[in-house]
């Protein structure tokens, strides 16, 4: 993990795993040294959860004060005033829960995860995203790791959807508002996930005991925010990481976040790489290791000639100093869109580095690259017996057309 990284965050929908694996990983970093602090979504003192946090406009603050006028100096010592708004937490107070009609109109006034919002959309977004400035300024003066789960996606958009049913973009606008607080940050996300929802809602009702997870409305609701999650993953200005946990193995999946965490870079072809890339290359071609000098050779000369044509390129992952796996691809183009394709040619991930996110790293790059140059989309064609990399594609949002045989992600909408 990059020294300079101050946040890590888990998220992904209920029942994957975030809090048990994040204060796990929270556990990982103090044995290795780190000055860690670990937050679970409902933790009491919680830096940047505005749950138990009432909502006041500055009439109905100062109305407030005037009908408790006993309990004023405490309201005042504890609100959070953004221009004209205040916020109010009122959790563990004695001095406010002592009184039934204090504490039930604070709690009739709750910022978020309410039944009942009082706050409009753009006051809700201003608070949460002035919050998150807060506890940058003040995470900025010490040398403390956070770890914090389901406080960046899961939270704000359920509000934002149940509560203001707002749009994928007015959603994307929001988060992007907090990212950009916490970029100073160095943070990496980590996102769980399952491959299917409704499986995965089905198994958590019935081991909280909480039938209407199970509920067909809100395994549409789940399908969403899945939906709407995985495409802002791509957009954030730091590295976000989807971990799949496909037979729920926690060992294996937190071995994956470890991994995810780690220094791995991307790094594209050069001239002064022949070597290093040519070692992948030949690692792909004979997996037995039946190859000799010759083979090595003809691997190198094959990337040489690479390097000059200009429609292809090779993308290799760097982890601690060593080159772990590559992505080889090409361009071609639509002409019924009149936008170019990138095509997936070869992908490879060395066998001490499989399961460790490096090929989900690889396959990313190529895909901002796509969508800066925009490219109608990505195809690529894999083995019907890859079953890792089938579920690779399709966790990243890739379609398998079988009456051509390929995997195509579109970027812009179906040819």
């Amino acid at each position: 993990m990059r020294n300079d990284c101050k946040l890590i965050l888990v998220e992904g929908l209920c029942g994957t795993g975030k809090s048990t694996l994040a204060e796990r990983l929270h556990h990982y970093l103090v044995q290795q040294g780190r000055s860690c602090c670990f937050y679970d979504e409902g933790a009491e003192g919680h830096p940047v959860s505005l749950n138990w946090h009432a909502f006041f406009r500055a009439e109905e603050y100062k109305d407030l004060l005037e009908r408790y006028p006993n309990t004023a100096d405490e309201i005042r010592s504890r609100a959070i005033k953004d221009d004209s708004i205040y916020l109010l937490p009122y959790r563990g107070v004695k001095e406010f829960s002592e009184q039934d009609a204090l504490y039930a109109e604070l709690k009739s006034r709750e910022l978020c995860w309410t039944d009942s919002p009082i706050a409009t959309q753009p006051e809700f977004t201003y608070l949460i995203q002035r919050h998150w400035a807060r506890f940058v300024e003040h995470a900025s003066h010490t040398d403390t790791v956070y770890v914090l789960e389901a406080v960046v996606f899961q939270h704000q958009i359920h509000d934002l959807l149940r509560h203001y049913q707002a749009s994928d973009n007015q959603i994307k606008q929001h988060i992007h508002g907090i990212a950009e607080c916490i970029a100073a940050m160095n943070p990496v996300l980590i996102y769980l996930t399952q491959p299917s929802v409704r499986d995965q809602q089905v198994w958590i009702s019935s081991i909280r005991s909480k039938p209407n997870f199970a509920t067909e409305q809100n395994i549409r609701f789940m399908e969403n925010r899945k939906r709407i999650e995985l495409s802002l993953l791509d957009t954030l200005p730091f590295p976000a990481h989807t971990i799949e946990n496909v037979n729920l193995d926690w060992d294996d999946v937190f071995c994956k976040m470890i991994s995810a965490m780690s220094e791995a870079e991307v790094v594209q072809l050069t001239e002064g790489l022949l070597n290093e890339a040519s070692k992948l290359l030949v690692n792909y071609m004979y997996p037995n290791g039946d190859y000799g000098k010759s083979q090595e050779e003809e691997c190198k000369e094959s990337l040489e000639r690479l390097l000059d044509f200009h429609h292809a390129d090779f993308y290799m992952a760097k982890v601690e100093g060593d080159y772990v796996g590559f992505i080889a691809t090409n361009w071609g183009f639509s002409t019924t869109k009149g936008q170019p394709i990138l095509r997936i040619q070869d992908l490879y991930v060395s066998d001490d580095y499989r399961r460790h996110g490096i090929a989900q790293l690889l396959v990313r790059r190529v895909l901002k690259i796509a969508k800066l140059k925009n490219a109608n989309r990505i195809q690529l064609d894999t083995s019907s017996v890859n079953t890792p990399a089938r579920r690779l594609y399709e966790s990243l949002g890739f379609e398998w057309f079988s009456e051509k045989e390929i995997y195509m992600l579109f970027l812009n909408g179906h040819d």
